[in-house]
């Protein structure tokens, strides 16, 4: 029998849910059947901020606490610290099931690849760390990820945040990167994805960048554009999908048996 993974879009944009299907078939997943979830109003049409957050929490969390024995994870398909990953584990373990069921946010997942990619220094013998940093979406994103970042990693600022380069935004939020023409959010893009790769810090090189938002599908090669005009060569900068981070980290939970 297949593991099952529900993917799980917290706002109420269904053509947001529809662009991770092609994504997430790329992968190369054996034994695995995703199911999505598109929530219904009043949730929002893009979380953009913490009360948003907060309201597709309350619409989500019972439809998905009845689908619990459905499912061996559930992906939260936003990029944020959403309060619906830690209500659905509450939820989780307040029950008492034969197998524990795991539930990841994309923002975690995608913190997890970027650690692991950035070496810890570069390879012409400068004593400067490789970096990693996240390009999102509106400016409000921009404390509120770091802070995030912070908890998630256990660090504090003002003792330095290491290998972290920090957030930029492109000032579009998550239904304007699919409503506005392609060639505006390139430019946002790009705009943005510069100033990552460009720090005035001196504190190295950045060779790994998140996508800051699940409706960022697609935006991969326009990183690495604005890399190869930096001067990056082949390879040296990685992009990292959260959601396809988030696929890839559950299913090696549920095949390394972390659920028994």
């Amino acid at each position: 029998m297949p593991l099952k993974i529900l993917v799980v879009n917290p706002n109420s944009t269904a053509a947001m849910t529809a662009a991770l299907e092609p994504l997430i078939s790329s992968l190369d997943l054996h034994d695995l059947a995703i199911t999505y979830f598109t929530a219904p109003l009043p949730s929002p049409p893009s979380i953009n901020d913490h009360a948003t957050s907060l309201i597709s929490t309350e619409v989500c969390l019972p439809i998905l606490s009845a689908q619990l024995n459905s499912y061996d994870a559930f992906l939260i398909a936003c990029y944020s610290e959403h309060t619906l990953v830690p209500r659905l584990r509450t939820e989780i373990s307040r029950r008492s099931l034969a197998d524990r069921k795991f539930v990841m946010g994309i923002f975690e997942a995608s913190i997890l690849h970027a650690v692991s990619l950035v070496d810890s220094y570069v390879h012409n013998g400068s004593q400067e760390p490789n970096r990693w940093g996240i390009v999102s979406t509106g400016k409000v994103w921009e404390e509120s990820l770091t802070v995030g970042v912070e908890r998630f990693l256990g660090i504090k600022r003002e003792l330095g945040i290491g290998k972290f380069a920090g957030v930029v935004t492109t000032g579009l939020n998550a239904t304007e990167l699919h409503d506005f023409p392609k060639e505006e959010v390139d430019r946002r893009m790009k705009e943005a994805v510069r100033k990552l790769l460009s720090p005035t810090d001196g504190c190295g090189k950045v060779t790994a960048v998140c996508l800051g938002c699940a409706g960022m599908v697609g935006l991969e090669e326009t990183v690495h554009e604005v890399g190869r005009e930096l001067g990056y060569k082949g390879g040296e900068l990685r992009v990292v999908d959260g959601v396809k981070a988030g696929v890839l980290m559950l299913e090696g939970l549920l095949k390394g048996k972390y659920n028994k």
